[in-house]
């Protein structure tokens, strides 16, 4: 199978960027603000200290923040930078 591209260099080295840019990562653990003080995300923070001894996360992944503090989903929304993949540590 031979494949031909039409793309000229610039859209080509887009193309090539693309391949190399990394996937941002946002990492969700809601809790409630008791007075001063809030829980800490243990099971986000856990799952992302595994994951980043794989060098294939390291290599395409960007953990970008933890989302922690409850507050309007849109707002949360608003601060998200090009989100790739959305995690979410819930419990009942």
């Amino acid at each position: 199978m031979t494949l031909v591209s039409n793309m000229t260099g610039s859209q080509n080295q887009t193309s090539e960027n693309m391949k190399n840019s990394k996937t941002n990562l946002y990492m969700f653990q809601f809790s409630f603000l008791y007075g001063n003080e809030i829980y800490l995300p243990y099971s986000v923070g856990a799952l992302w200290a595994y994951a980043r001894t794989f060098p294939e996360i390291n290599k395409h992944i960007e953990k970008k923040n933890f989302i922690i503090l409850r507050e309007q989903p849109t707002d949360i929304v608003e601060r998200l930078e090009n989100p790739g993949i959305a995690a979410f540590s819930t419990y009942v």
